[in-house]
């Protein structure tokens, strides 16, 4: 897997595909996340199946920054007919722990032609917990320049609530486990309605992940979550 990854990277075979994010109550499309992708021959395969490989290689800081860059591409093919899109981006725990790269992260925006604001920087417990006080300052610096930020998985591990207290954030991305069986299982309805009723009242904009179906679309709308991403909204692609 090493050698394919070097490969693809030296080769430029690393591609930015975008999964849409809509607004759950009109079914608008508010956003895209930006997704890794590897194409392989006629095959095109998740960075996550890379993630680990790319971090022990130490290529993971190579793979965000090209689809950080493909992604940014993207924007002025759809801003015409969106005006108003956003990007989210995720970045691998080994990049965001390189503080000054994540701090030029505007910079590099900003030089694709692309406005701050548009832009939303997607971490996670792993990469919040190991130092919450540097990363609750480059949140803060992010956020001067205007790019905003999601929690993502959110409910995923116990430490979940204690951040909405510490980090200066903007989105929570409802951790996919708990929207996957919520149809089935109230617990998991209840847990949702609680992350989403303490994150607006903390000011914050709630997104479902892994809306699968229109029944799971439902409930969530029912429940007054924000935003939603899924197969039920749309696959990740390439943008026509």
């Amino acid at each position: 897997q090493g050698d394919i990854l070097r490969r693809a990277v030296r080769e430029g075979r690393i591609e930015a595909f975008l999964q849409p994010i809509v607004n759950v109550q009109t079914g608008g499309v508010m956003a895209y996340e930006v997704l890794g992708r590897i194409r392989d021959g006629d095959s095109v395969v998740p960075a996550e199946e890379f993630a680990e490989v790319a971090e022990d290689l130490g290529l993971a800081q190579e793979l965000d920054r090209e689809v950080f860059r493909r992604g940014l591409a993207h924007y002025a093919l759809i801003v015409k007919s969106q005006p108003e899109i956003k990007l989210f981006f995720n970045l691998f725990p080994s990049s965001f722990k390189d503080i000054e790269w994540v701090r030029g992260i505007p910079e590099l925006v900003r030089s694709s032609g692309v406005p701050c604001e548009c832009v939303v920087l997607e971490i996670t417990e792993r990469e919040a917990l190991p130092n919450l006080t540097q990363v609750g300052l480059v949140i803060e610096e992010l956020r001067a320049n205007n790019i905003s930020v999601a929690l993502d998985d959110f409910g995923s591990g116990f430490s979940s609530f204690m951040y909405l207290k510490y980090l200066a954030i903007d989105y929570v991305k409802i951790e996919g486990s708990f929207i996957r069986q919520i149809v089935a299982d109230e617990r998991d309805r209840i847990m949702v309605e609680h992350i989403n009723s303490m994150a607006h009242q903390f000011g914050l904009k709630t997104v479902a992940e892994f809306v699968e179906d229109e029944v799971t679309a439902k409930i969530i709308a029912e429940i007054g979550v924000d935003y939603a991403q899924g197969y039920y909204y749309g696959h990740p692609a390439l943008p026509k």
